[in-house]
């Protein structure tokens, strides 16, 4: 046991050292199924160590949990769900509770063992905010089922189960595994992405396309251009061409048909017609607002309700610092207008992003 007898900086360490041994087994056998001796393997430390560090098991385990705690809490901290519509919200928190699942995929793991052991030390040491955010996060659901922004039939505690549920399938696999269930190639980020695609459009939409009733084919057509496309015109917009036509052309090829284009000086007329997407292109050079881009939010900024519930889908040309400003702004300022805006990952392809947004087109 001379490791106990070290500096006050080489007991820290060694602390540390079992507490981080101790969360990787918790995680990978439950409490029941993980013994010290294992955690002593782990650590590199001596058995009698643990004991002298935190008495028993039980004890370890309420400090790792403790630890996990401290971190979920601090991230549920940062979320903040005032003024936020039923959309907005789903959207937002699908994607707040995945990446917390992420980023934390121990906490969860051990919160499985328990659950399906029927133990209750987890419970016993958990934050007393674990249990209290779902049923606050319930109740918004109910008061918007009361307003009728939610159908009557919906059961806000089983959705939150089934959101849960969804996220539990995916949070914890390697990009290889993510890759291979999608049928997609990318980072663990973008594929990661992907997944939050798919579960907010399920949640908010369900399976069937919005025009097809259970028992018929969906039409081949909706009646509507599926993508309105606004584009700068002049030498702004031919600078960057191939960024442009490598956007459309994989558009139009999953879609099978052509796109409908709109004039800059009406970017009006892209809001015709029901549902479909609004993809706009924008050029800058030290990050300013286009004229015609901002005069056409100022209007929608009067009439909102022209822009709420719709999508938009935006690149900035260039791939230069400004354009990544003037793109993170432009996502912004549609949603603050009640739009969605498919977020554009860094370093994405305009390739990739075409493919992004025929995975949404699919999914409403």
């Amino acid at each position: 046991m001379s490791e106990s007898c070290d500096s006050p900086d080489n007991k820290a360490s060694v602390r540390e050292r079992i507490l981080k041994a101790a969360e990787e087994a918790f995680a990978a056998g439950g409490f029941p199924g993980t013994r010290v001796g294992e955690i002593a393997v782990k650590a590199k430390v001596n058995q009698a160590l643990i004991y002298y560090y935190f008495e028993s098991k039980e004890r370890l385990y309420q400090e790792v949990l403790n630890g996990l705690f401290s971190q979920w809490e601090a991230m549920l901290s940062r979320l903040d769900w005032e003024g936020k519509d039923v959309r907005d919200f789903i959207r937002e928190y699908v994607t707040a509770q995945y990446e917390m699942k992420v980023r934390m995929p121990h906490l969860y793991k051990i919160f499985h063992w328990e659950t399906l052991e029927g133990g209750s030390l987890f419970q016993k040491y958990a934050s007393s905010l674990w249990t209290q955010d779902f049923y606050d996060i319930a109740d918004k659901l109910a008061s918007w089922k009361s307003e009728g922004a939610i159908r009557s039939q919906a059961n806000e505690k089983a959705l939150l189960f089934l959101m849960f549920g969804m996220m539990d399938q995916f949070y914890f696999r390697s990009a290889k595994d993510l890759a291979s269930i999608l049928g997609e190639e990318g980072s663990e980020e973008e594929l990661h992405a992907k997944v939050v695609e798919q579960m907010v459009g399920l949640t908010l939409h369900g399976l069937l396309s919005r025009d097809e009733k259970p028992g018929r084919p969906a039409s081949s057509s909706r009646g509507v251009p599926a993508i309105a496309v606004l584009r700068p015109s002049g030498e702004a917009g031919e600078a960057e061409e191939p960024e442009v036509k490598e956007m459309l052309k994989v558009l139009e090829d999953g879609l099978g048909a052509e796109l409908r284009t709109v004039d800059e000086r009406t970017p009006g007329e892209a809001l015709t017609g029901e549902g479909g997407l609004i993809l706009l292109f924008a050029a800058t050079s030290v990050g300013e607002m286009p004229g015609w881009l901002g005069a056409w939010l100022q209007e929608l900024k009067r009439h909102p309700a022209a822009a709420e519930g719709r999508a938009f889908a935006i690149w900035t040309l260039g791939g230069h610092a400004a354009a990544e400003r003037l793109q993170r702004l432009l996502e912004e300022s549609f949603n603050e207008l009640g739009g969605y805006a498919i977020s554009r990952l860094r370093g994405q392809t305009p390739g990739d992003y075409a493919k992004r947004c025929l995975t949404w087109l699919r999914l409403t």
